[in-house]
């Protein structure tokens, strides 16, 4: 649920002329130049090609990019544009636009836009421009002290167990403060704070009387897909 949030961050972006969900990621994230396509991978040999056109913005946000191979797992140890650079450094597993795969990298790559083209740290343009405006006073990366005993407790599904049972220390990684805040997930909230941005979507970019998005109708800021 972190993802739509970030989508509304890209396109706050847009509504003020800073960038376009029609450029391409280079323009704003010079390690995906010269990006190449994974053609054929086997036991003997791994060949790379050009694409036939360079990832946009939109094709992140459509998970239609061709980055659907995570980093290497290492939690949220790498900060966003340390992690964005080993997406860059991993070839395409398909041609830009052609398919869908659910991707995270694609997500947390427009974090890391968002960073550049703002000049605000990823966490800290969420609090001021929608967070702060929306009255969303509980959303944010992690769950401080002061609020960890609001949080709910979490249950896991164990081999052989008819019931769920609870995941006691699974949450333990939201009450730290992460070095990555990342576009496709992460976020801690409540239901009270994500309704409001929800009814801000729903009523056409306001909520209580601040706009936060252009109105739907303005075509510079209609995102289509076939997916």
């Amino acid at each position: 649920m972190t993802k739509p949030i970030t989508g509304t961050a890209v396109l706050m972006l847009q509504d003020e002329g800073k960038l376009s969900v029609e450029d391409e990621v280079e323009k704003y994230l010079p390690e995906f130049k010269g990006q190449m396509l994974l053609a054929t991978k086997n036991a003997e040999a791994t060949v790379l090609k050009k694409p036939s056109r360079r990832i946009t913005l939109r094709d992140l946000l459509t998970h239609t990019a061709g980055l659907n191979a995570e980093a290497p797992d290492v939690g949220r140890d790498l900060m966003l544009a340390e992690r964005t650079l080993t997406y860059a450094l991993q070839p395409l597993a398909f041609e830009p636009g052609t398919k869908w795969a659910y991707s995270n990298p694609g997500i947390n790559t427009l974090g890391r836009i968002v960073e550049v083209v703002s000049g605000q740290g990823f966490a800290e343009f969420l609090d001021t421009r929608l967070f702060r405006p929306l009255g969303m006073k509980d959303t944010a990366f992690w769950c401080p002290p002061d609020k960890v005993d609001r949080l709910s407790a979490l249950y896991s599904k164990l081999p052989g167990k008819k019931e769920a049972v609870r995941a006691d220390g699974a949450d333990r990684g939201t009450t730290v403060e992460p070095k990555a805040d990342l576009g496709g997930g992460g976020l801690v909230s409540t239901t009270s704070d994500y309704v409001r941005f929800a009814e801000m979507l729903r009523r056409g970019g306001e909520f209580d009387g601040r706009r936060i998005l252009s109105p739907r109708d303005r075509k510079s800021t209609r995102l289509n897909s076939s997916h």
